[in-house]
């Protein structure tokens, strides 16, 4: 592993390999109020292929970078993932699985600023299908600066199972990203990745259960900071909406950004367009302060589409000039939230 979040600007295929074994098929549905027990009569359909890694793949892409997708696939969805990857140009490796992959749905109300999402958990996996994503993950390590974990494990998929790779991966030099949730967030904080990126909600239950629903405390963001520090985290980063983004670097000041959006189409895959623009403008070499910003501005871009990752970048260069950066004093550090 790097000893910076920032890798060293040696040519790589890929701006980053994304891996995620769990994607989906991912159907938006835009309609008018939705009245439950009533048919819904939908104004317009989109399916694409889905699920966190997929959707910030997209996103890299459409910001001008070159994405690698590693996921598991199976039956006629996994096919129609495969196909879409090829349409979009998106570079992939897919491990075959007898089962079908999982289908979700977005529901986006003409008359709500929310946006409701189903999602499935998705078919078991056996244990030589995890091994062979593992393999494939360890193969791809040269091809790229940053190796990201990002999404749900489907059912057989042990978080373990990564951690057993994690020696590998440092061995390699290779800089690794965590965006996952529950155990799989812990196990890899814990076992060396150099960038954790989520959002608020799935900082809390895995770092700070007593504060769930609370609002962010600066003390509580550096005090796990300070506790993965020694196994290897340079830099956290935590979403929290409408609210911004809280950035909180091993070396360095703390920032709090934030992109000023008046409207928006749908708030999905906002998180892993962050996250997109993020590594993007750091392997470009980008100081922080403005990877940040440009970070904010893709998650900005991509609320004005409907597809999760799909954005624009005449939207990305509007927000850019929306986007504020502040600089965070030890005392709120000390004693606690945003003011």
């Amino acid at each position: 592993m790097t000893s910076s979040a920032t890798p060293s600007p040696v040519r790589k295929r890929y701006d980053a390999v994304i891996a995620a074994p769990n994607p989906a098929v991912d159907s938006y549905y835009r309609v008018g109020d939705v009245r439950l027990g009533e048919v819904q009569r939908a104004k317009e359909v989109f399916h694409t292929a889905g699920g966190k890694g997929i959707n910030l793949a997209r996103a890299m892409n459409c910001l001008g970078g070159k994405p690698f997708s590693l996921s598991i696939l199976g039956g006629v969805s996994g096919r129609f993932i495969q196909a879409e990857l090829e349409r979009e140009q998106i570079a992939a490796k897919c491990v075959m699985t007898t089962h079908e992959t999982r289908r979700c749905s977005t529901i986006i109300s003409g008359n709500s600023p929310q946006t409701t999402v189903f999602l499935e958990s998705g078919a078991p996996v056996s244990e030589p299908e995890a091994n062979d994503f593992c393999t494939a993950v360890i193969q791809c390590t040269q091809d790229a600066p940053y190796l990201v974990f990002t999404g749900s494990l489907p059912p057989g998929f042990s978080p373990e199972q990564y951690a057993a790779i994690l020696p590998k991966l440092h061995e390699a030099n290779i800089t690794v990203c965590v965006d996952a949730a529950g155990d799989t967030l812990r196990r890899l904080s814990e076992g060396g990745a150099a960038i954790v990126k989520v959002n608020l909600e799935e900082f809390q239950q895995a770092f700070a259960p007593d504060e769930i629903g609370s609002a962010w405390s600066w003390h509580t963001g550096s005090h796990v900071l300070e506790k993965l520090r020694p196994c290897g985290l340079q830099l956290l980063i935590v979403t929290d909406g409408g609210r911004g983004a809280y950035i909180l670097p091993a070396d360095g000041e703390c920032l709090h950004v934030h992109t000023a959006v008046q409207t928006w189409v749908s708030t999905a895959g906002a998180g892993d367009s962050f996250l997109a623009g993020l590594l993007l403008s750091l392997r470009r070499q980008t100081n922080l302060s403005d990877a940040v910003a440009f970070a904010s501005a893709a998650a900005a871009a991509n609320l004005q589409t409907v597809v999760c990752g799909d954005l624009r970048l005449s939207d990305h260069a509007r927000f850019l000039t929306a986007t504020t950066i502040r600089r965070i004093n030890q005392a709120e550090l000390t004693n606690g939230g945003v003011a």
